[in-house]
């Protein structure tokens, strides 16, 4: 019998020091399937290309591909998935790594059983690379169904990160292309992947996310997050031409009270700090 593919895409810039260990740890995977990592370094300006290439050189499973100059993440991807022809792909972003060694055959078994399924996630541990610092992402802790819809994608997207997903290759016969053509991040790309099937969830942390000062999202404020995350669901929102209109304002209405009980702190309410602070990070850490 054919041993299914499974492409696995890393999306780099400027990650030289964590590259490495993004690669290794995918390469480390166990299970019954052939296995690609493709690694699209998109202009780094520092080692990160040199770190790949001396891989690939000992390693023909790892496939390096460079742009002459920076496209940024959503057309960097747009080029990644173009070159998926394998029956499942899997990301690992440059600085994340996976913790898992059967973490792709755990994901493919699910999919393989499971037809209504697109792709599925697990859970993920924050790693805070300046203090040490591991912690559980308590939105998906909450999360207590084993299968998602779109809905749960617009309204609380518990998926939260690239690296923790496991997708069917003939998703990418569906996606809208128009979706990178804008500010994209992970959201979007779910909700485009929730219109065509469920979505499993595995409960097992088998990724790490690095929460470090040079990554964009990471150095946000709480604040700037809650404002960027409005903003996107009001841009989604009429890229989909408001068919999906009642479950973004809900999304949006979420985002906007965690906004106000910042402010409330912030202008001496009564509000406990820590409580309404720590209500707002959960949303959108």
């Amino acid at each position: 019998m054919r041993r299914k593919k499974i492409q696995v895409v890393v999306v780099t810039y400027n990650h030289e020091k964590y590259i490495a260990q993004a690669i290794t740890n995918a390469l480390g995977q166990q299970g019954e399937f052939e296995i690609e990592v493709m690694v699209f370094d998109d202009a780094s300006t520092d080692k990160t290309r040199e770190v790949v290439m001396e891989i690939a050189n000992n390693d023909d499973r790892v496939k390096l591909f460079t742009n002459a100059k920076n496209i940024m993440l959503e057309k960097n991807l747009q080029k990644a998935l173009s070159h998926i022809d394998s029956d499942y792909f899997a990301f690992c972003e440059g600085d994340d790594f996976w913790t898992n060694k059967f973490k792709l055959q755990e994901q493919m078994n699910m999919l393989e059983e499971k037809h209504s399924l697109i792709m599925n996630y697990h859970h993920v541990l924050y790693f805070n690379q300046e203090t040490g610092e591991k912690s559980l992402n308590k939105v998906q802790l909450k999360t207590n169904k084993d299968v998602m819809t779109l809905e749960d994608v617009i309204v609380s997207y518990p998926i939260r990160n690239f690296s923790s997903c496991f997708y069917r290759g003939s998703l990418l016969d569906k996606v809208n292309p128009n979706i990178f053509g804008m500010y994209m991040a992970d959201w979007l790309f779910h909700i485009e992947t929730a219109r065509y099937g469920q979505i499993g969830v595995i409960r097992t942390p088998m990724s790490q996310y690095r929460v470090h000062g040079t990554s964009l999202w990471s150095s946000m404020t709480v604040k700037e997050k809650l404002n960027k995350n409005i903003e996107m669901a009001k841009m989604y929102n009429k890229f989909y031409g408001y068919q999906y209109n009642d479950l973004f304002s809900r999304c949006i209405a979420s985002y906007e009270k965690d906004l106000k009980a910042i402010g409330n702190v912030v202008n001496g309410s009564t509000l406990g700090k820590a409580a309404a602070v720590a209500a707002a990070v959960a949303a959108i850490v």
